[in-house]
């Protein structure tokens, strides 16, 4: 049995009085690999 995620999984956060502040998601998964995506809040 091993772990698995979806190729395009989906994050929601709640971030009172944020609206318009950039977001900055970084990971790094169980092979090293690393990424990033950026985001304006709504």
């Amino acid at each position: 049995i091993g772990s698995s995620i979806s190729k395009d999984p989906y994050f929601k956060f709640n971030v009172a009085g944020a609206k318009g502040d950039t977001i900055e998601l970084k990971y790094k998964d169980s092979k090293g690999k690393t990424g990033s995506k950026t985001a304006k809040s709504k």
